[in-house]
């Protein structure tokens, strides 16, 4: 055999053992169950908050700015489980339970929210609130001490009397409308 030979053989073997370190290993959680949808797909919609939401009866919370939700890892979870407030309205979350739990995180919110927060845990006692003005269904969920996930669906109405709501940072401060926070009235002072 010559070198050249050796060489493709070489390389031929080198990337057949290297494209065998690459492939599936076999322990995939993508599997199909005999309907052929994949374990994903088949419980996707309990992710979803427009499809978990309609089995909720909604408290409504209209008006009430904060809305006061408590939270029990121990027991009942989120109380109430399901409810509805206006936009521009701040949710304030007590933990009542016995031993620390997860902090709150979203599983399904509207786009414009852009809720990515997240806390590494909350000692009974203690409350977290946050600014919702994204009109829009949420689903958001927390951990008991045993890490079993426990969720929650609240609707934020689109405002019905036709006030401009204004846009969110992004971090769920409100403004009015504008990039820099002010009214739109402080900015027509300026033109004059």
């Amino acid at each position: 055999m010559n070198w050249r030979r050796r060489r493709v053989l070489g390389a031929t073997i080198a990337a057949a053992t290297f494209a065998g370190c690459l492939g599936d290993d076999g322990d995939s959680t993508d599997e199909r169950d005999p309907d052929g949808e994949t374990d994903d797909a088949a419980h996707g919609d309990d992710r979803d908050a427009e499809t978990v939401i309609a089995e909720y009866d909604l408290a409504d919370r209209t008006g009430e700015d904060p809305v006061a939700i408590s939270v029990d890892a121990a027991g009942d979870g989120f109380d109430p489980a399901g409810f509805e407030i206006d936009p521009s309205t701040t949710v304030e979350w007590t933990w009542e339970g016995g031993e620390a739990v997860d902090a709150i995180y979203p599983i399904d919110v509207p786009a414009e929210c852009m809720w990515d927060e997240s806390e590494p845990t909350v000692p009974e006692g203690d409350s977290w609130d946050r600014l919702f003005w994204a009109p829009g269904d949420y689903l958001y969920g927390s951990r008991d001490a045993d890490g079993e996930e426990f969720t929650g669906v609240f609707r934020v109405r689109a405002s019905v009397d036709g006030d401009d709501v204004g846009s969110g940072d992004g971090d769920g401060n409100h403004t009015n409308g504008t990039e820099d926070g002010t009214s739109a009235e402080d900015h027509a002072d300026d033109e004059t």
